[in-house]
């Protein structure tokens, strides 16, 4: 069974928001939101386009309707759980007179029930009404002189009512905020949110509402340190969109001022065009699946699109290298391969995490230490730098010895012309180039000496080949030989 309902709330700075929920009848008979306690719909056509997609389980009835059952269900609940009924003597009708609710009564009848004490007076005034009192505050008037069940029918009534009012102003408290409940702004003290406060956001799920134009976005992110669950809703009308944010702790819409909710807003446009070209390249299956993709993200010239398009090209390039089989290759002494997996311990800012999960790009880490650890999400290549931080983390890396190339001669850059500058498509470079003589061995004793190489018979103005481009000799000395290239116009040196 469940009821929608919705309210206009005025916020503090003027903006006006309507906003739709479901609720429920708990075993109690306390009404409560459903499907979960911080689903909410920003409009009608939102919770009716719900409804209708969950029909086979979702059965709506009236706002009084489920008001009456809730009351009757609280009453028989409280019933059933009150202690056994204790009754006193019937107190005898006197002439002592009492006040009830402001009237004049004589006593007519006096019990306890669990913690409740009930009084009955008949009106001085006028006999033909009673006056019932329970617990010296709560008032019933009658026009017969009532029962005593019939009192406490009523007293229970009376408290069902109050807890369903108390149970709204609490859960709508949750959305809009309440002074009637001020802890809900204990923090109010606090220096306001701004868009720079959310960090670490993941999209976790995208669904488009055809019939309302509207697209819900579902993060997860880092507000200040404390994992939130985000919500974004972004609906378009004919004259333009709107949008709205929400979440699920100490709701951020109430919390961070308009300004850094608009740059908030452009933030998650960004991610979201980032995640669903990071969702396609992922599902991407072969190299074929991936140029057609490649065409579809070089068209892309949207706003949001150039400030991540750096992080998409970089997903393209990992899952393509993947795709292909290759494997990358490092020079220098130190090729290092990972080697981690879900459920292994790492030492990262000198505390302990366990990896939680692992895609082709990122890594999720939880602090086990905590007793409701949040996740942390880091990029492969972050990662691996922050493992190394930490020499408890170097069983999770295997070691390669690669030999450096040796060229036999160093060089030198002398100067450097900017392709821009002399309408070249390249950058044209002087370097020196200096070749190390090796070191000479001591000859062996009473072994011949090896003669002496012959030295390269070449003069200044001789033409020479070098890594396939002449060169003309333009100058000699005992340990270099400069080069210059009689294609250029210019004389540059190598």
């Amino acid at each position: 069974m469940l009821k929608r309902g919705g309210y206009t709330h005025q916020y503090a700075d003027g903006r006006e928001g309507v906003r739709y929920r479901l609720v429920t009848m708990a075993e109690d008979g306390l009404l409560i939101p459903y499907p979960e306690h911080g689903r909410f719909f920003i409009n009608r056509e939102l919770a009716q386009e719900y409804i209708d997609t969950h029909a086979d389980r979702i059965d709506v009835i009236p706002y009084d309707e489920i008001v009456f059952q809730s009351m009757r269900e609280q009453g028989r609940h409280k019933g059933e759980h009150a202690q056994e009924e204790t009754s006193g003597h019937d107190v005898q009708k006197s002439s002592d007179t009492i006040l009830i609710d402001g009237q004049e009564c004589v006593k007519a009848d006096e019990w306890k029930a669990g913690d409740n004490v009930y009084v009955v007076g008949n009106s001085v005034e006028d006999s033909s009404f009673f006056y019932a009192e329970v617990n010296g505050k709560d008032c019933f008037e009658y026009d017969h002189k009532p029962y005593r069940d019939e009192v406490e029918d009523d007293f229970i009534d009376l408290e069902a009512m109050r807890d369903i009012d108390r149970h709204e102003a609490e859960a709508f408290s949750r959305f809009e905020g309440s002074d009637d409940f001020p802890d809900i702004d204990a923090d109010a003290d606090k220096k306001p949110l701004t868009a720079d406060d959310i960090q670490n956001l993941v999209l976790i799920n995208r669904e488009y509402f055809a019939g309302s134009r509207t697209t819900v976005y579902d993060f997860e992110c880092d507000i200040r340190g404390e994992h939130d669950t985000l919500q974004y809703t972004l609906e378009y009308h004919d004259d333009g969109e709107g949008f709205t944010i929400h979440t699920e702790k100490d709701d951020i819409w109430e919390r961070m001022p308009e300004p850094e909710l608009e740059r908030l807003e452009g933030i998650l446009s960004r991610e979201a065009v980032y995640f669903k070209y990071h969702e396609k390249i992922a599902g991407a299956e072969s190299l074929e699946a991936l140029k057609e993709l490649e065409y579809e993200i070089m068209e892309d010239e949207s706003l949001y699109f150039s400030a991540v398009s750096e992080r998409v090209w970089n997903d393209f390039t990992r899952k393509e290298e993947m795709l292909s089989g290759k494997t990358q290759e490092t020079s220098g002494h130190d090729v290092q391969k990972r080697d981690y997996r879900v459920g292994d311990r790492v030492y990262l800012d000198n505390k302990p995490y366990e990896i939680t999960r692992t895609d082709d790009w990122n890594v999720e880490i939880m602090d086990r230490s905590l007793f409701d650890p949040p996740r942390r999400l880091e990029s492969k290549e972050n990662f691996a730098k922050l493992l190394r931080q930490d020499e408890r983390n170097a069983h999770l890396f295997t070691s390669e010895e690669k030999e450096p190339e040796q060229t036999g001669y160093t060089t030198e850059t002398v100067k450097v012309y900017p392709g821009e500058k002399n309408k070249l498509p390249y950058d044209v470079v002087i370097e020196k180039l200096h070749f190390e003589e090796p070191e000479k061995a001591e000859p062996e004793k009473l072994m011949p000496k090896e003669p002496e190489p012959e030295k390269p018979d070449y003069k200044v103005g001789n033409t020479v080949t070098i890594e396939g481009t002449e060169f003309i000799i333009e100058d000699i000395s005992d340990r270099e030989v400069q080069l210059r290239d009689p294609k250029l116009l210019y004389p540059i040196f190598r």
